[in-house]
């Protein structure tokens, strides 16, 4: 019975590894332009984090998937790139509604 064990968790662990690199290989092609805004949206969230003295809670593995998975399947590989001044026009107008 703990021989079926070890080669099931042997198995869940190479089919971890195995969508990893394909995760690796899928974002080895993403576009500069994508790169650069997945990169200002985590930093917009940190600077909030920190602005708010919040800490990020953890993402569990499969939450985290089903949450970006979700995100894909709903956006699709659309991406948007906003001017800084553009940003700084919509705080203004909701900071003004607020």
């Amino acid at each position: 019975m703990s021989s079926l064990r070890l080669i099931l968790s042997i198995l869940c662990v190479l089919q971890e590894l195995a969508a990893e690199a394909l995760s690796f290989a899928g974002l080895s092609l993403q576009s500069r332009t994508a790169l650069i805004a997945e990169n200002l949206f985590l930093r917009k969230q940190l600077a909030f984090y920190q602005e708010h003295e919040i800490r990020p809670r953890r993402l569990t593995n499969g939450a985290g998937r089903w949450l970006f998975s979700g995100r894909a399947s709903l956006l699709g590989d659309v991406h948007l790139v906003i001017e800084p001044a553009t940003l700084l026009d919509w705080r203004r107008k909701a900071f003004q509604l607020f």
